[in-house]
């Protein structure tokens, strides 16, 4: 789910919706709050607590955005190759 969190962040950078964790949502309960570390790692990325949410702010641009993109895009394209084989 990090992984998917972040993605969403490097590929929609201005998108508000992108940039909110809730953490009273029990799918990211489950897979964060509940998780050891994983509210820890999110926050040496950049994303600081506000009440019951992570938040990235905007001035926060992770690390290598356009490498991840690529990384993002070449897993994708290799799991849709695989699919259709």
């Amino acid at each position: 789910l990090i992984e998917k969190l972040t993605r969403n962040v490097v590929r929609n950078p201005g998108e508000e919706k992108f940039r909110r964790i809730n953490l009273a949502n029990p799918k990211i309960s489950s897979a964060i709050t509940d998780v050891p570390f994983a509210i820890d790692v999110l926050k040496e990325m950049g994303w600081v607590q506000d009440e019951d949410a992570l938040l990235l702010p905007p001035s926060v641009h992770l690390a290598h955005e356009r490498e991840v993109v690529g990384i993002i895009d070449a897993k994708d394209y290799y799991k849709k190759e695989e699919d259709n084989e």
